[in-house]
């Protein structure tokens, strides 16, 4: 799964993989942000750093990111 941490609404991208997660623990879950993180989100984004893409990201990154995230299964 792939999603942004800042999403309109009451959900963030945390909340978002925290419910994925879930329902699949296996699920392998890739975040991207294009924001500094929030003081508020400190906990969550220390529980989810390692799943951290930060914006903006080139293709390579991107990819060598998604092979990790698929190889850890």
């Amino acid at each position: 799964m792939i999603t942004d941490i800042v999403m309109p609404g009451e959900l963030n991208g945390y909340d978002l993989a925290n419910r994925a997660r879930e329902v699949r623990q296996d699920l392998p879950v890739m975040l991207v942000s294009g924001h500094p993180l929030e003081r508020g989100m400190s906990q969550q984004s220390e529980q989810w750093s390692g799943a951290l893409l930060q914006k903006p990201y080139r293709t390579g990154e991107l990819a060598r990111f998604v092979s990790s995230k698929l190889s850890e299964r």
